[in-house]
């Protein structure tokens, strides 16, 4: 079981990771392996082997690619805008934050280019 203050600390620390992370777009891009390029098309990483199937890596793939670092900040962002409303009082409000928050982190989705 979790403390309240865990996924405070969680939440720190991804956006500490996040800020020493290559910036976003990532694409798919194929070399000799697949690998994941940033907007410098330099390799963020490489998928070397194939110790998984071909629709494993490919759903590997796709799921880097689309979390990148300013799709997680955004979803970070909305987590932390969710959670500074309690349920309790909430209310009409509460569900209004959670649909923005789902549009805005669909809308992030969409606009990531596909790998």
């Amino acid at each position: 079981m979790s403390t309240p203050a865990e996924p405070a600390r969680t939440m720190k620390t991804l956006r500490e990771l996040i800020k020493g992370a290559t910036p976003g777009p990532w694409r798919r891009h194929d070399m000799e392996h697949d690998a994941i390029v940033g907007p410098d098309r330099k390799a963020i990483a490489l998928v070397m082997g194939r110790s998984r199937t071909e629709e494993e890596d490919a759903a590997n793939l796709a799921f880097i690619v689309r979390a990148n670092p300013a799709t997680m900040l955004l979803v970070l962002d909305q987590l932390e805008l969710i959670a500074a409303h309690p349920e309790e009082e909430a209310g009409e409000w509460g569900m209004h934050v959670i649909k923005e928050a789902a549009k805005k982190a669909l809308s992030a989705l969409n606009s990531t280019p596909s790998p």
